[in-house]
């Protein structure tokens, strides 16, 4: 209950800043994405002295999430963006220890946020390229019970600066539909973090949207008390609106 109060104190805070940013100029524009990230998980996850394998495909989400919520917020002035994107996810998986059969339970909590500019042209004439420098953090607890040895527990906070590049292309007669492959890359206190997230965005009107494609978002990290190197990874589906 107090990880579902703080994000959604979270999100009404950012939802206020946004508003707040628009009333000030009619020249902003807000769009609010709700995201769905069919998440699967294959890492080395290490928690105390126990390590184990974790492999969660796509197709077992329903099985293994106790929870989920995730948002994408944008405001755009001429050129000027600012951008950020909210996930958590709690899953719990049976794993593969040296020791015996184990049961891990992740709770992951995504947060970045950033400001870019959007440059007109570049892959055609009516695309768009957006650079973005921002700062991501990943907020990660793990628990390892291993049968008839024990169990660990240990929690991470990762604070990382990010570029990003997103592009909007624009294809089909209609001009509704856009592909907006968006990358990034950085470090700080993991090793390294990226990002490759394709999408295909449909806009039904100058308001609502919606869009999907596949997300992979890769970490390597490495601490004294927790180890995590994988990704996390499966489609992503979303329903935007533009004011």
């Amino acid at each position: 209950m107090e990880r579902r109060s703080i994000a959604f104190i979270a999100l009404f805070a950012i939802i206020a800043t946004f508003w707040a940013a628009r009333s000030t100029a009619d020249e902003w524009q807000v769009e609010i994405t709700s995201t769905l990230w069919l998440t699967g998980i294959d890492a080395t996850v290490t928690a105390g002295s126990h390590t184990a394998e974790v492999s969660v495909g796509f197709d077992d989400l329903i099985d293994k999430v106790d929870a989920a919520f995730a948002f994408i917020l944008t405001a755009q002035k001429d050129q000027l963006i600012i951008w950020a994107q909210y996930d958590f996810y709690s899953l719990n998986e049976e794993g593969v220890s040296p020791l015996g059969p184990a049961v891990v339970d992740i709770d992951t909590t995504f947060f970045a946020a950033g400001v870019g500019w959007q440059f007109l042209g570049g892959v055609t004439e009516d695309a768009t390229t957006e650079v973005l420098i921002g700062v991501r953090q990943l907020s990660i607890e793990n628990e390892i019970v291993i049968s008839g040895v024990g169990s660990g527990r240990s929690k991470a906070d990762i604070t990382d600066t990010i570029l990003g590049v997103r592009l909007g292309i624009p294809f089909g007669e209609s001009g509704k539909w856009h592909f907006n492959p968006i990358i990034s890359i950085g470090a700080g206190d993991s090793e390294e973090v990226w990002e490759l997230q394709p999408q295909v965005e449909y806009r039904f009107s100058k308001t609502w949207a919606t869009r999907f494609g596949y997300r992979i978002l890769n970490y390597e990290i490495k601490g004294e008390k927790a180890d995590f190197d994988g990704s996390f990874h499966g489609l992503i589906f979303g329903f935007s609106g533009k004011f």
